[in-house]
């Protein structure tokens, strides 16, 4: 496909959609309560692993975004011909969308990255420790999902966390960490909720 389109990188609440469309680097296209983030673009579009900077402006807009309101985050690669495209999309996925927001409203995503500072054979984390771990964490989350990862020697998850409550996760999460001394946790966000929100276009 060559020529142009609209890229969305994600959909907010028309009442939160005050945000300056230059400091989001993104065009506002609205239809009745959602108004969807889009950028103009030339098709076709960079493949991920070759245009960092392209998917880094992507990630951007949705960070910005997300610093001020609530956002339901597009993967990347999702473009329509033209702003009656999208308004179409927002039209006959609305329910979806407003559920989604619903989910999301006033909470961020951190993901985790559990790993053993032993070495060799002994490098794993123990399944019954990574489930404590999750446990613990998923009592200040309002939902958490693990993330597949290619070595199973390691655990990883996602949190949805309430903004309010990022500072108290993050302490109870050092806490767990002195009680592990031979993992290392990794925190990192918060980041859109990219993890727990799935639209298809």
């Amino acid at each position: 496909m060559s020529g142009s389109g609209l890229h969305l990188l994600g959909v907010i609440r028309a009442e939160a959609s005050e945000i300056p469309p230059e400091a989001l680097d993104a065009e506002l296209i609205r239809h009745a309560e959602l108004v969807a983030l889009v950028r103009a673009v030339t098709l076709p579009l960079p493949i991920p692993e070759t245009d960092a900077m392209a998917v880094q402006a992507h990630h951007h807009t949705l960070d910005v975004a997300m610093r001020h309101v609530s956002v339901v985050p597009m993967p990347w690669g999702v473009v329509f011909p033209g702003a009656p495209e999208v308004m179409r999309f927002l039209q006959q996925q609305r329910g979806t969308l407003v559920e989604a927001l619903t989910l999301v409203e006033d909470h961020w995503e951190f993901r985790l990255h559990v790993d053993s500072t032993e070495s060799g054979a002994e490098r794993i984390v123990p399944t019954d420790i990574a489930t404590k771990l999750y446990s613990e964490l998923r009592r200040m989350a309002r939902a958490a999902v693990p993330i597949p990862v290619e070595d199973a020697r390691r655990f990883s998850a996602a949190f949805l966390v309430q903004r309010g409550r990022s500072r108290d996760f993050v302490d109870r999460l050092d806490e767990l960490g002195s009680l592990h001394p031979s993992l290392t946790l990794d925190l990192t966000g918060p980041w859109p909720p990219y993890d727990f929100v799935r639209v298809t276009p």
